[in-house]
């Protein structure tokens, strides 16, 4: 990715918690300050509000267990 779009978002799962937090430094990289971790992946969902900033999330990450935790992350600038 190399342009900014208003709003992305990426599955996760605990067990690639490393290539996560690269695409999250990427897009910090990019501009993007704002975050959202949605657990398990209801396609009609969409975040009321972005209240994460990278650390927040990366720390989140962080606590979460392989092969149990998973979702989407969202993103905006």
């Amino acid at each position: 990715m190399t342009q900014v779009a208003k709003i992305v978002c990426f599955e996760w799962a605990s067990e690639w918690n490393e290539k996560t937090i690269d695409a999250i430094n990427h897009l910090v990289s990019l501009g993007y300050q704002k975050f959202h971790i949605q657990n398990e992946d209801v396609y009609t969902y969409r975040p009321a509000e972005y209240e994460l900033d990278k650390e927040q999330l990366v720390e989140m990450l962080l606590k979460t267990t392989d092969k149990l935790d998973w979702g989407m992350i969202w993103a905006t600038v």
